[in-house]
């Protein structure tokens, strides 16, 4: 009898991606180059404005909000916001969610890169969208004093974005990437009570479609975001993307340590070193010991986490040196 010897499998990056983000033991560790689509398992790519936009004063959106620059730091605020006043709530205009030239970097990349996961990021969502129509005070304001009419123009900012989603979805992309700041230093901008009954409805619906399509949900959020962490899990969040970890640390217990034994059996992460502190002012022993502590608190969850290695790299705001030696140890470490 011959016995042929067998040969290993060969994995491409979208299968090591859906096996980290499912917790099914990856062969090695999930790598996130969002500046570097070439050396990434991940290709994210933005849902962009129409090419048909005119941007007449070259700092208004296409939402009708006009745009500062912060100098030197690669980030902007917003100037005027189109509904400060609630009485241009009925003739404003919602862009058009479908818009053919929007997916056309998306289909691209599905098309240049058919072996890795692409993601599409939808930019700003949800309540950061919110708070760019309205202004960020009169969106708390309205919670408690205009409940209705917010609730109005929330249901048409979710409604915007899960077309974005059903047209993502033929462009065979693999997932969908939201970014909404939720958290301060030390608690959300709202009460977690107020966070469940007013939004997180409309979340769950709006991720229900996107596993309805086939794809995952990645959703990124700043700040002190804890207390809604498991509402997230339970609404089908697949993978989340925390880059303050500082703030999760509770004396005893790293930020990485608390969140991958609480939640580590539940949710995948995105994982890099904290984005305002050991990314920003680490020395090179800092940024190498937070790298090898990620790598080893997370390598404990039979995958689980997806390196974000140049997290920060498309901002002014971290030193190169940094950002240069945690790509160069990710790439290099393994699940110990």
């Amino acid at each position: 009898m011959i016995v042929k010897e067998r040969k290993p499998v060969v994995q491409t990056p979208r299968q090591i991606v859906n096996q980290t983000i499912t917790r099914r033991s990856p062969p090695r560790p999930t790598l996130f180059f969002r500046t570097n689509p070439e050396r990434s398992d991940i290709v994210q790519v933005p849902f962009i404005s129409p090419t048909n936009f005119v941007n007449v004063e070259r700092t208004l959106d296409e939402w009708g909000c006009l745009w500062g620059n912060t100098i030197g730091t690669g980030t902007g605020y917003i100037l005027k916001h189109p509904l400060d006043q609630w009485d241009d709530f009925e003739c404003y205009t919602f862009p058009n969610p479908r818009s053919p030239s929007r997916f056309e970097a998306i289909e691209d990349a599905v098309q240049r890169y058919p072996h890795k996961f692409v993601v599409a990021s939808l930019g700003l969502t949800g309540f950061s969208v919110l708070t760019a129509l309205r202004g960020f005070e009169n969106v708390l304001t309205d919670l408690y004093l205009n409940n209705d009419k917010l609730y109005r123009l929330a249901k048409l900012v979710f409604e915007f974005e899960t077309e974005a989603i059903e047209e993502i979805s033929r462009c065979r992309a693999d997932g969908v990437w939201f970014f909404d700041d939720w958290g301060m230093e030390h608690s959300l901008f709202i009460r977690p009570d107020l966070w469940r009954s007013f939004f997180k409805p409309l979340y769950r619906a709006q991720f229900d479609r996107v596993h309805e399509l086939g794809m995952r949900t990645f959703f990124h959020s700043c700040g002190y975001v804890w207390p809604i962490i498991p509402d997230l899990i339970e609404i089908g969040v697949d993978v989340l993307n925390l880059e303050q970890m500082d703030l999760f640390s509770d004396g005893s217990h790293t930020g990485y340590e608390r969140i991958a034994h609480e939640f580590g059996q539940q949710v995948s992460f995105t994982i890099n070193v904290d984005s305002q502190r050991t990314l920003t002012s680490g020395t090179p022993a800092q940024i190498e010991q937070e790298v090898r502590h990620i790598f080893r608190t997370f390598s404990k969850l039979n995958g689980g986490f997806i390196v974000f290695a140049d997290a920060g790299k498309d901002h002014n705001i971290h030193p190169p040196e940094n950002l240069k030696l945690i790509e160069d140890m990710c790439v290099s470490l393994t699940f110990q």
